[in-house]
């Protein structure tokens, strides 16, 4: 659970930082996308990037990129758009992290969620050896708080 909550504060941390930045790395202008020498700048992505655009964001002084592999639309699925992401970020020599969004209220466990993000990156020849949780808008949780943390625990039972 600790490195859950670290997640969540560096996740916040970074949308702080990022602001309006974010949604202008497909022009890539490197007046908006310079990092502070005193700040180590990532990007947290959910969409399908190009080399191109990482590249850009390496120059701008950007060292990782941290990439959501699981979508929680409807009953959840492993994102198609991970593998691609992980190879043009690592090409472009951004250092990478990978993230599962959950999907509590889908009719899927959370260790078969997990499962299916791993089968994913396993067939894209992609190994990882962390993968963060995040846990996010309240309103696709549950009321039960037991429910939920059992359904955390069984992502992280399968994890290990």
């Amino acid at each position: 659970m600790e490195a859950i909550k670290r997640f969540i504060k560096a996740h916040q941390l970074l949308g702080a930082n990022l602001g309006e930045q974010s949604r202008r790395f497909p022009l890539c202008s490197y007046s908006h996308l310079t990092a502070s020498n005193s700040y180590a700048y990532a990007v947290d992505l959910d969409r399908p990037v190009s080399l191109t655009v990482f590249t850009c964001m390496k120059k701008a002084g950007y060292s990782t990129a941290i990439i959501r592999a699981y979508d929680p639309s409807g009953s959840g699925r492993f994102d198609v758009n991970a593998v691609s992401n992980i190879r043009n970020a690592n090409q472009a020599g951004l250092g990478t992290e990978v993230f599962m969004t959950p999907s509590p209220r889908s009719s899927k466990k959370g260790s078969q969620q997990f499962k299916e993000l791993y089968e994913g990156l396993k067939n894209g020849k992609i190994n990882v050896k962390t993968v963060w949780l995040q846990v996010t808008s309240p309103i696709n949780w549950g009321s039960n708080s037991k429910e939920n943390i059992y359904f955390l625990n069984d992502i992280i039972t399968m994890a290990n």
